[in-house]
């Protein structure tokens, strides 16, 4: 989880920030995690890194540890607002290192990889995965739900680079402002019970608290429209990207503008891509609705997002198409033959599209089967 704190803003210094041309030169490739990326590929997905070095340690778990990040100049972020995204400078950063673990380890230390298939090598490979997740949302243009990230590049080794959140989690916000004892109260749960549930160590692990919890979060939802929607948005691409671990609302960021307009925040996208989409069980056969933002059609979108998955984090390709087949069959006027006009913008998704709809056409090839093609024209390394 990341720790919240105010940003600092400050005057515009000309960036030294991007891709740290001096390294890379020198060195072909860098090590992530376990993996070596080469130079090409990060550069041709416009993958950014930043060189900086740390600062003491920001946050410490089983798998990953979180450092102040510093930077010789300010550096040029993008800052996620209710009304958009604006571009502006921050010094403020941190990054987050992968620990090493095999793969008895992390089934050991993380139960929940029996649920979420991330791995069949033991790393977790959590900088790739969210700069994946962050790249899918901006191709989506609802990249205003996540922080932007990129590579950090320190004298220890590389790491995940992210601006520091401002806000408090949805969890802490919902305690705090009454949505959650109001829930428990609806459902006729005890003051004593409550307060048990409250202050418990891996409280999503009780059914009954992850009930209310959602129910706090309803109740938000109608008084504060926004978030419903912002909800949805997130939601989509967490379909997209396999994300297992966002029932925990504290992997969600809310903070508020001068006008009390709320903006969530999808943070510590550690869990997408998977390797398989067992833990999506029944809901990878009922996607969520298209975002009302969704103007990407969804052939570019695939073209797109295929090969730098297939190229960045192989193993996930597999599951990723099975998901965006089941998402094109449901919803495959998002998904026109390469030679037909873009899909009528008076088109709005239903609530729920039977799979009784006519199929996509016979003669426009199916995920897998471009996957195949697409894969044997990726240039080699």
């Amino acid at each position: 989880m990341l720790v919240q704190s105010n940003m600092m803003r400050q005057a515009p210094i000309e960036p030294q920030h991007e891709v740290n041309i001096e390294h890379l030169e020198l060195n072909s490739h860098i090590s992530i995690d376990g993996r070596e990326y080469q130079k090409k590929s990060l550069t041709k997905y416009n993958i950014r890194v930043v060189h900086g070095v740390t600062s003491g340690v920001f946050f410490k778990s089983n798998f990953n540890t979180l450092m102040h990040f510093k930077t010789p100049h300010a550096i040029e972020c993008v800052k996620n607002t209710p009304q958009g995204i604006i571009t502006t400078y921050y010094q403020p950063s941190i990054v987050k290192f992968e620990e090493p673990k095999n793969i008895e380890e992390y089934k050991v230390g993380s139960p929940s990889c029996v649920s979420y298939p991330l791995t069949k090598t033991g790393h977790l490979q959590i900088t790739i995965r969210n700069i994946l997740s962050w790249h899918c949302a901006k191709a989506l243009k609802i990249d205003r739900h996540f922080p932007e990230c990129g590579i950090a590049i320190t004298g220890e080794k590389p790491g995940l680079f992210m601006r520091r959140i401002n806000g408090q989690t949805v969890h802490t916000w919902l305690i705090k402002q009454g949505y959650f004892d109001k829930s428990a109260t609806a459902l006729g749960m005890s003051h004593q019970l409550l307060e048990k549930l409250k202050h418990m160590q891996n409280a999503y692990t009780d059914s009954r608290f992850q009930n209310i919890m959602h129910n706090s979060l309803n109740l938000a939802f109608t008084e504060f429209q926004q978030l419903e929607l912002q909800w949805r948005n997130i939601r989509f691409v967490d379909y997209i990207t396999g994300q297992g671990d966002r029932g925990t609302l504290t992997n969600l960021m809310i903070s508020f503008d001068r006008e009390g307009i709320p903006l969530i925040e999808a943070i510590d996208n550690d869990m997408t891509f998977p390797v398989s989409n067992t833990h999506l069980q029944d809901h990878l056969k009922k996607p969520p609705i298209p975002p009302s933002t969704f103007e990407v059609e969804f052939e570019s979108f695939y073209n797109n997002l295929i090969p730098m998955v297939q190229e960045l984090l192989p193993e996930a390709l597999e599951a990723l198409t099975e998901r965006l087949d089941c998402f094109r069959n449901l919803f495959w006027f998002y998904a026109p033959p390469p030679s037909s006009p873009k899909h009528s913008e008076s088109i709005t998704p239903p609530e729920f599209v039977s799979q009784t709809l006519p199929p996509p056409s016979q003669t426009n090839l199916s995920i897998r089967q471009r996957t195949c093609k697409t894969a044997n024209n990726i240039d080699a390394p």
